[in-house]
């Protein structure tokens, strides 16, 4: 085993389109260096929380 690779850590599907990003083959590009929310946690979870109840 390679250590120098980093290790490929599962994904949600509905997490790229919540912090901007796109997947593509298993590789992630989104906005910044690293996978990081484009708002504030609390509003992250408040659009989750309404999509979901959207679904019900």
């Amino acid at each position: 085993m390679d250590r120098t690779r980093r290790p490929r850590l599962p994904l949600e599907a509905a997490k790229p389109a919540a912090y901007g990003a796109t997947t593509d083959g298993g590789v992630v590009q989104g906005p910044f260096f690293r996978l990081l929310p484009p708002l504030p946690l609390h509003e992250l979870f408040a659009g989750a929380w309404t999509e979901a109840a959207a679904r019900r």
